[in-house]
């Protein structure tokens, strides 16, 4: 409009007042037309950023609760995490516990616990090494016999047999 304004000195000095008056008239019509479209273009819009928005917030509001919904799984999974890798430590003691079980058990004799005769070839073994690697050339070995234990067997059972052979072998482990 300030620009119109600006000309309109100009536009009254043209010589033919007759066709100023008509390029008015046209004027004063398309000036309205173009208000309205403007107008309609304007509310248009307003009424396509107002769906837009109400998109986005619609959009934003899912994307929030999936954000909520993997965080939950997350912890959910870490927690699963958490309990598997305590019950795979609690395993794995166990199957170590039952390993050094297995060990002692094929290494010495289940009635009396001292070492059986698996384990006495292994310690001679050891023992005969290391004396040689030390350049010693001696090695005792010591061998004890229950005379007449078949009889204690045989004549008290079996259960006194086993009570002796069990008494025996605290009395070793208490000297050795």
């Amino acid at each position: 409009r300030r620009d119109v304004a600006a000309i309109e000195s100009d536009y009254l000095a043209l010589p033919d007042q007759a066709a100023l008056r008509r390029i008015d008239q046209v004027l004063e019509k398309v000036v309205g037309i173009v208000d309205r479209i403007g107008g309609e273009a304007l509310t248009e819009n307003l009424v396509e950023a107002a769906e837009i928005r109400g998109t986005l917030v619609e959009r934003q509001r899912l994307q929030n609760i999936l954000v909520e919904v993997l965080v939950g799984i997350g912890a959910l999974l870490l927690l699963l995490m958490s309990l598997q890798a305590r019950s795979l430590r609690r395993a794995r003691a166990v199957a170590e516990e039952a390993a050094r079980e297995f060990e002692f058990a094929a290494r010495h004799d289940p009635l009396t616990g001292l070492p059986n005769r698996i384990a006495f070839h292994d310690a001679l073994e050891q023992a005969l090494s290391s004396a040689e690697g030390r350049g010693e050339g001696r090695l005792a070995v010591l061998a004890l016999d229950l005379d007449g234990f078949k009889a204690v067997n045989d004549i008290l059972g079996h259960a006194s047999g086993d009570d002796l052979l069990r008494s025996v072998a605290d009395r070793l482990r208490r000297i050795v």
